[in-house]
């Protein structure tokens, strides 16, 4: 797709990654849902921009109620990785889906509390209740 290519071509840091799927592959993602499915296969990426995409393309969308199945998915995929750019999208992915699927978002951090690098999880849980946070933090 055309986009990955610009993605694996001209995306050198996280802004530029943040801005360009946020904006241009949200906007994409929402008009032509089926198009969502190749998130999945950015997932296995060489290139840590194009793995980080996968996950920061779905927030606006995510907001929008958009993708429910795909977010965990794509989250799955990441679960492990090692680069903290990409941690840190997929953390950020699933703070913002905690906005609105709280308990979900509470369980399934708590389900891959050990398998989750630290950063994915912090940035996960950021933005949940305190009382959710001090629950997470004990257990982990």
């Amino acid at each position: 797709m055309v986009f990955e290519r610009w993605i694996q071509q001209y995306v050198h840091n996280w802004a530029i990654c943040d801005t360009f799927c946020n904006q241009s592959m949200g906007s994409l993602l929402m008009q032509f849902p089926a198009s969502a499915e190749m998130l999945l296969s950015w997932t296995q990426s060489e290139n840590r921009w194009v793995r980080r995409a996968a996950a920061v393309s779905l927030i606006v969308p995510a907001k929008k109620k958009l993708f429910d199945s795909l977010i965990f998915d794509i989250c799955n995929a990441l679960l492990t990785d090692q680069d903290a750019m990409v941690q840190k999208g997929y953390g950020w992915l699933l703070k913002v889906y905690s906005q609105r699927e709280l308990d979900k978002v509470y369980q399934y951090v708590m389900r891959y509390e050990e398998l989750m690098p630290r950063t994915a999880f912090r940035y996960a849980i950021e933005k949940m209740p305190e009382s959710y946070q001090d629950r997470a933090m004990r257990r982990a």
